[in-house]
């Protein structure tokens, strides 16, 4: 996510846990794009962070070391049936015809 304007689209809340070791990393680190500028935010392995999905982020270039981090993002709604986030295909297409 080297694009520091990126916002994951359509869900209310990002999740985001740390399972690497991160004693080894070089750079990927996680940033937020707010009024006051970029902002790093550091966490260890097992650390979650939470923010509103519409916050714009990014990862820093990973130099050294593999970066493994779960992320989870909830919606509001019913249970989403589409094959892909795509926004495009999981409004319209073939797939909707299987609900």
């Amino acid at each position: 996510l080297l694009s520091r304007r990126h916002r994951d689209e359509g869900s209310l809340l990002t999740i985001d846990l740390m399972l690497a070791d991160v004693a080894g990393l070089r750079g990927g680190v996680f940033h937020t794009l707010g009024a006051d500028g970029l902002a790093a935010h550091a966490f260890e392995r097992g650390d979650a962070t939470f923010f509103l999905s519409q916050k714009m982020h990014s990862v820093s270039r990973l130099d050294a070391g593999e970066r493994r981090v779960l992320v989870l993002e909830l919606w509001e709604g019913g249970e989403n049936h589409a094959p892909s986030r795509d926004e495009p295909h999981r409004w319209e297409g073939d797939w909707r015809e299987d609900l």
